[in-house]
Protein backbone atom coordinates (compact mmCIF):
# COMPACT_ATOMS: atom_id res chain seq x y z
CA UNK A 1 0.00 0.00 0.00
CA UNK A 2 1.17 3.17 -0.65
CA UNK A 3 1.30 5.91 1.83
CA UNK A 4 0.24 9.01 1.31
CA UNK A 5 3.02 12.05 2.53
CA UNK A 6 3.85 15.26 1.53
CA UNK A 7 6.03 16.02 -1.17
CA UNK A 8 8.96 17.17 1.19
CA UNK A 9 8.64 13.45 2.41
CA UNK A 10 10.08 9.79 1.27
CA UNK A 11 9.07 6.55 2.88
CA UNK A 12 11.97 4.40 2.56
CA UNK A 13 12.37 0.66 4.27
CA UNK A 14 15.58 -1.09 5.89
CA UNK A 15 16.80 -4.06 7.12
CA UNK A 16 17.48 -2.87 10.61
CA UNK A 17 14.62 0.34 10.65
CA UNK A 18 11.55 -0.76 8.90
CA UNK A 19 9.40 1.56 6.99
CA UNK A 20 10.90 5.35 7.72
CA UNK A 21 10.30 8.61 6.50
CA UNK A 22 13.19 10.54 5.08
CA UNK A 23 13.50 14.38 3.73
CA UNK A 24 13.23 14.84 0.36
CA UNK A 25 15.17 18.04 0.35
CA UNK A 26 17.10 20.40 2.60
CA UNK A 27 14.48 21.75 5.45
CA UNK A 28 14.91 24.62 7.58
CA UNK A 29 14.06 25.32 11.38
CA UNK A 30 10.47 25.58 11.92
CA UNK A 31 9.14 24.16 8.78
CA UNK A 32 5.54 22.57 9.03
CA UNK A 33 5.87 18.83 7.34
CA UNK A 34 2.97 17.32 7.98
CA UNK A 35 -0.29 18.72 9.71
CA UNK A 36 -3.15 15.87 10.00
CA UNK A 37 -5.81 15.73 12.03
CA UNK A 38 -6.54 12.80 14.15
CA UNK A 39 -8.33 9.03 13.69
CA UNK A 40 -9.77 9.02 16.45
CA UNK A 41 -10.08 11.13 20.08
CA UNK A 42 -11.29 9.67 23.36
CA UNK A 43 -11.24 11.86 26.36
CA UNK A 44 -10.82 10.40 29.84
CA UNK A 45 -13.97 9.78 32.50
CA UNK A 46 -12.82 12.72 34.78
CA UNK A 47 -12.25 15.22 32.18
CA UNK A 48 -15.17 14.24 29.96
CA UNK A 49 -17.74 17.39 30.74
CA UNK A 50 -14.97 19.77 30.22
CA UNK A 51 -13.75 18.75 26.99
CA UNK A 52 -15.87 18.68 23.66
CA UNK A 53 -16.26 14.90 22.75
CA UNK A 54 -16.15 16.27 18.38
CA UNK A 55 -13.91 19.75 18.14
CA UNK A 56 -12.00 19.01 21.37
CA UNK A 57 -12.46 22.65 22.68
CA UNK A 58 -11.42 22.63 26.47
CA UNK A 59 -14.13 24.71 28.85
CA UNK A 60 -11.59 27.43 30.74
CA UNK A 61 -13.21 27.68 33.47
CA UNK A 62 -15.72 25.22 34.27
CA UNK A 63 -17.83 22.14 32.12
CA UNK A 64 -19.92 22.10 29.10
CA UNK A 65 -23.57 20.90 29.87
CA UNK A 66 -24.79 19.74 26.47
CA UNK A 67 -24.10 16.34 25.89
CA UNK A 68 -25.30 12.91 25.45
CA UNK A 69 -28.12 11.96 27.93
CA UNK A 70 -28.20 8.24 27.30
CA UNK A 71 -24.87 7.78 28.38
CA UNK A 72 -23.47 10.68 29.88
CA UNK A 73 -20.24 10.31 28.71
CA UNK A 74 -19.92 12.48 25.26
CA UNK A 75 -20.10 16.64 26.36
CA UNK A 76 -20.09 19.10 23.59
CA UNK A 77 -19.35 23.10 23.63
CA UNK A 78 -22.45 24.19 21.49
CA UNK A 79 -25.11 22.91 18.99
CA UNK A 80 -23.14 22.49 15.98
CA UNK A 81 -21.06 20.63 17.51
CA UNK A 82 -23.72 18.42 19.84
CA UNK A 83 -25.72 18.15 15.95
CA UNK A 84 -22.91 16.89 14.11
CA UNK A 85 -21.19 13.86 16.43
CA UNK A 86 -24.94 13.07 17.48
CA UNK A 87 -25.98 11.84 14.12
CA UNK A 88 -23.62 9.34 14.28
CA UNK A 89 -23.41 8.42 18.26
CA UNK A 90 -25.16 4.96 17.64
CA UNK A 91 -26.44 2.98 19.90
CA UNK A 92 -23.14 0.50 19.90
CA UNK A 93 -20.77 3.16 21.29
CA UNK A 94 -23.63 4.86 23.29
CA UNK A 95 -24.22 1.52 25.36
CA UNK A 96 -20.38 0.61 25.14
CA UNK A 97 -19.07 3.85 26.36
CA UNK A 98 -21.94 4.22 29.42
CA UNK A 99 -20.79 0.54 30.40
CA UNK A 100 -17.29 0.83 29.86
CA UNK A 101 -17.77 3.70 32.89
CA UNK A 102 -18.75 1.57 35.53
CA UNK A 103 -16.67 -1.19 34.53
CA UNK A 104 -14.86 -2.82 37.48
CA UNK A 105 -11.32 -3.77 38.51
CA UNK A 106 -10.18 -2.48 35.69
CA UNK A 107 -7.64 0.28 36.09
CA UNK A 108 -7.92 4.20 34.57
CA UNK A 109 -5.17 3.52 31.80
CA UNK A 110 -6.69 0.69 30.37
CA UNK A 111 -10.14 1.95 30.53
CA UNK A 112 -8.49 4.99 29.01
CA UNK A 113 -7.37 2.87 25.91
CA UNK A 114 -10.73 0.49 25.58
CA UNK A 115 -12.12 3.92 24.90
CA UNK A 116 -10.05 4.80 21.65
CA UNK A 117 -10.29 1.42 20.92
CA UNK A 118 -13.88 1.82 20.69
CA UNK A 119 -13.66 5.42 19.12
CA UNK A 120 -11.57 3.75 16.05
CA UNK A 121 -13.89 1.16 14.92
CA UNK A 122 -16.68 3.81 15.81
CA UNK A 123 -14.65 6.11 13.12
CA UNK A 124 -13.98 3.01 10.88
CA UNK A 125 -18.31 2.29 10.51
CA UNK A 126 -19.41 6.11 10.29
CA UNK A 127 -15.89 8.33 8.77
CA UNK A 128 -16.22 11.06 10.40
CA UNK A 129 -15.01 14.23 8.94
CA UNK A 130 -12.70 16.34 9.51
CA UNK A 131 -10.82 13.15 10.93
CA UNK A 132 -9.07 10.77 9.62
CA UNK A 133 -10.11 8.31 7.66
CA UNK A 134 -7.21 6.10 6.15
CA UNK A 135 -8.33 3.58 7.97
CA UNK A 136 -5.71 0.49 6.26
CA UNK A 137 -2.97 3.36 8.02
CA UNK A 138 -4.47 2.43 11.98
CA UNK A 139 -4.15 -1.32 10.75
CA UNK A 140 -0.37 -0.98 9.64
CA UNK A 141 0.95 0.69 12.88
CA UNK A 142 2.95 -2.15 14.87
CA UNK A 143 1.33 -4.18 17.45
CA UNK A 144 3.17 -6.06 20.32
CA UNK A 145 0.26 -7.87 20.93
CA UNK A 146 1.83 -11.39 20.13
CA UNK A 147 4.97 -10.37 22.29
CA UNK A 148 2.74 -9.99 25.48
CA UNK A 149 3.46 -12.82 28.32
CA UNK A 150 0.70 -14.06 30.40
CA UNK A 151 0.92 -11.71 32.80
CA UNK A 152 0.21 -8.65 30.38
CA UNK A 153 -2.29 -10.64 29.07
CA UNK A 154 -4.03 -11.55 32.09
CA UNK A 155 -3.55 -7.93 32.69
CA UNK A 156 -6.25 -6.90 29.90
CA UNK A 157 -8.25 -9.54 30.81
CA UNK A 158 -11.20 -8.19 31.38
CA UNK A 159 -11.46 -4.99 29.05
CA UNK A 160 -10.62 -7.95 25.92
CA UNK A 161 -13.80 -9.58 27.40
CA UNK A 162 -15.35 -6.14 27.39
CA UNK A 163 -14.41 -5.19 23.94
CA UNK A 164 -15.42 -8.66 22.53
CA UNK A 165 -18.79 -8.38 24.02
CA UNK A 166 -19.03 -4.47 22.63
CA UNK A 167 -17.74 -5.41 18.87
CA UNK A 168 -19.46 -8.14 18.38
CA UNK A 169 -18.97 -8.20 14.82
CA UNK A 170 -14.97 -7.62 14.70
CA UNK A 171 -12.44 -10.53 15.01
CA UNK A 172 -11.15 -10.77 18.91
CA UNK A 173 -7.07 -11.16 17.63
CA UNK A 174 -8.11 -8.25 15.93
CA UNK A 175 -9.48 -6.54 19.04
CA UNK A 176 -6.45 -6.95 21.06
CA UNK A 177 -4.14 -5.59 18.26
CA UNK A 178 -5.56 -2.80 17.69
CA UNK A 179 -5.66 -2.47 21.90
CA UNK A 180 -1.59 -2.82 21.17
CA UNK A 181 -1.28 -0.08 18.37
CA UNK A 182 -4.00 2.11 20.66
CA UNK A 183 -1.34 2.15 23.62
CA UNK A 184 1.54 2.20 21.94
CA UNK A 185 0.95 4.72 19.38
CA UNK A 186 -1.57 7.13 21.68
CA UNK A 187 -0.84 10.44 22.06
CA UNK A 188 -2.24 12.58 25.08
CA UNK A 189 -4.58 15.20 25.12
CA UNK A 190 -3.46 18.21 26.94
CA UNK A 191 -5.00 21.10 28.71
CA UNK A 192 -1.84 24.36 28.62
CA UNK A 193 0.90 23.27 29.85
CA UNK A 194 -0.06 20.33 32.08
CA UNK A 195 1.97 16.97 32.22
CA UNK A 196 -0.81 14.68 32.80
CA UNK A 197 -3.66 14.33 29.88
CA UNK A 198 -6.73 15.09 29.66
CA UNK A 199 -7.25 12.15 26.62
CA UNK A 200 -5.89 10.25 24.20
CA UNK A 201 -5.72 11.05 20.17
CA UNK A 202 -4.18 8.32 18.17
CA UNK A 203 -2.59 9.97 14.71
CA UNK A 204 -1.00 7.18 12.31
CA UNK A 205 0.75 8.99 9.63
CA UNK A 206 2.58 10.75 12.95
CA UNK A 207 3.04 7.45 14.18
CA UNK A 208 4.82 6.16 11.71
CA UNK A 209 7.78 8.55 12.50
CA UNK A 210 11.10 6.80 13.94
CA UNK A 211 11.98 7.89 17.43
CA UNK A 212 15.46 9.74 17.95
CA UNK A 213 16.56 10.67 21.72
CA UNK A 214 18.16 13.54 19.36
CA UNK A 215 15.09 14.27 17.55
CA UNK A 216 15.15 16.69 14.49
CA UNK A 217 11.23 17.31 14.61
CA UNK A 218 8.29 17.92 16.88
CA UNK A 219 4.74 17.32 17.21
CA UNK A 220 2.28 19.64 18.25
CA UNK A 221 -1.04 19.75 18.65
CA UNK A 222 -3.92 22.45 17.66
CA UNK A 223 -6.14 24.49 20.28
CA UNK A 224 -9.49 26.10 20.71
CA UNK A 225 -9.42 29.37 18.48
CA UNK A 226 -9.93 32.57 20.28
CA UNK A 227 -12.88 32.49 22.65
CA UNK A 228 -13.58 36.32 23.43
CA UNK A 229 -16.73 36.19 21.69
CA UNK A 230 -18.00 33.87 24.34
CA UNK A 231 -16.63 35.75 27.64
CA UNK A 232 -19.15 36.97 29.88
CA UNK A 233 -18.12 40.09 32.16
CA UNK A 234 -19.63 40.59 35.55
CA UNK A 235 -18.39 43.69 37.86
CA UNK A 236 -18.89 42.91 41.64
CA UNK A 237 -19.57 45.35 43.82
CA UNK A 238 -16.59 44.74 46.73
CA UNK A 239 -17.29 45.77 50.48
CA UNK A 240 -14.77 48.28 50.20
CA UNK A 241 -16.83 49.70 47.53
CA UNK A 242 -14.23 49.24 44.86
CA UNK A 243 -15.71 47.09 41.36
CA UNK A 244 -14.01 43.66 40.35
CA UNK A 245 -14.23 42.47 37.09
CA UNK A 246 -15.25 38.13 37.03
CA UNK A 247 -14.72 36.98 33.79
CA UNK A 248 -17.42 33.64 33.13
CA UNK A 249 -17.52 31.94 30.17
CA UNK A 250 -21.54 30.21 29.49
CA UNK A 251 -21.63 26.31 29.68
CA UNK A 252 -22.68 26.12 25.75
CA UNK A 253 -20.76 28.42 23.67
CA UNK A 254 -22.74 29.77 20.60
CA UNK A 255 -20.20 27.89 17.71
CA UNK A 256 -16.98 25.53 17.99
CA UNK A 257 -14.12 26.45 18.89
CA UNK A 258 -12.04 23.36 19.01
CA UNK A 259 -9.76 22.40 16.30
CA UNK A 260 -10.35 19.13 16.51
CA UNK A 261 -6.83 18.60 18.32
CA UNK A 262 -4.84 18.38 14.49
CA UNK A 263 -1.26 17.78 15.07
CA UNK A 264 1.64 19.81 13.19
CA UNK A 265 5.11 18.26 12.77
CA UNK A 266 7.50 20.93 12.38
CA UNK A 267 11.63 20.51 12.25
CA UNK A 268 13.53 21.64 15.25
CA UNK A 269 16.70 22.23 12.98
CA UNK A 270 18.49 22.34 10.03
CA UNK A 271 17.69 18.53 7.93
CA UNK A 272 19.54 17.50 5.43
CA UNK A 273 18.01 15.93 2.19
CA UNK A 274 17.65 12.10 2.83
CA UNK A 275 18.02 12.73 6.79
CA UNK A 276 15.62 10.58 8.32
CA UNK A 277 12.79 12.62 10.08
CA UNK A 278 12.33 11.63 13.51
CA UNK A 279 10.08 12.81 16.96
CA UNK A 280 10.78 11.71 20.47
CA UNK A 281 8.12 9.19 21.68
CA UNK A 282 9.16 10.18 25.72
CA UNK A 283 10.24 12.63 27.68
CA UNK A 284 14.35 13.20 26.09
CA UNK A 285 15.25 15.21 29.09
CA UNK A 286 15.47 12.08 30.75
CA UNK A 287 19.03 10.49 31.59
CA UNK A 288 19.92 7.45 29.55
CA UNK A 289 18.70 4.42 31.36
CA UNK A 290 15.30 5.67 31.78
CA UNK A 291 15.07 6.65 28.67
CA UNK A 292 15.75 3.31 26.80
CA UNK A 293 13.65 1.54 30.10
CA UNK A 294 10.59 3.72 28.96
CA UNK A 295 11.12 2.47 25.37
CA UNK A 296 11.29 -1.11 26.40
CA UNK A 297 8.38 -0.84 28.67
CA UNK A 298 6.30 0.45 26.58
CA UNK A 299 7.53 0.11 23.01
CA UNK A 300 9.46 -2.81 23.15
CA UNK A 301 12.56 -1.57 21.73
CA UNK A 302 16.04 -0.76 23.41
CA UNK A 303 17.50 2.62 21.70
CA UNK A 304 19.82 2.66 19.41
CA UNK A 305 20.55 6.05 18.52
CA UNK A 306 23.89 7.71 18.58
CA UNK A 307 22.75 10.29 21.82
CA UNK A 308 22.38 7.00 23.56
CA UNK A 309 25.17 5.15 22.36
CA UNK A 310 27.24 7.79 23.16
CA UNK A 311 25.98 8.53 26.52
CA UNK A 312 25.96 4.70 27.05
CA UNK A 313 29.53 5.27 26.57
CA UNK A 314 30.54 7.63 28.83
CA UNK A 315 31.34 6.84 32.22
CA UNK A 316 28.82 8.20 35.34
CA UNK A 317 26.24 8.49 32.46
CA UNK A 318 24.89 5.11 32.05
CA UNK A 319 24.81 1.76 34.41
CA UNK A 320 23.66 -1.27 33.96
CA UNK A 321 20.49 -1.43 31.80
CA UNK A 322 17.70 -3.91 32.77
CA UNK A 323 14.93 -5.27 30.55
CA UNK A 324 11.78 -4.99 32.89
CA UNK A 325 8.27 -6.09 32.20
CA UNK A 326 4.92 -4.46 32.77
Amino acid sequence: MTIDVPSVVIVNTTDTKGREFLASRAIKPNEIIFHVYPYATAIFEGHRKRVCAYCSCIHPTRSFSMHCKACDQVYFCSPVCFGTYMRYHDTQICSALRKLATLKKVGRHEKSVAKLVLAVFWQRRHEVEPFSTDHDLVSRLESHYLDWDEDLKNQWRKVRQFLQVHLPDENPIDIMHCVSRVESNGFGIHIGGRKEPVGRALYPIVSMLNHDCDCNCEADQTFEADLMGEKVEENIIQADGSIKVVVNYPDVFSTAHGGYRSMIIRSLRDVQAHEPLTISYIDSTLPVNARRRQLIEDYFFECECDRCVKETATPGIAGKLKKKQR
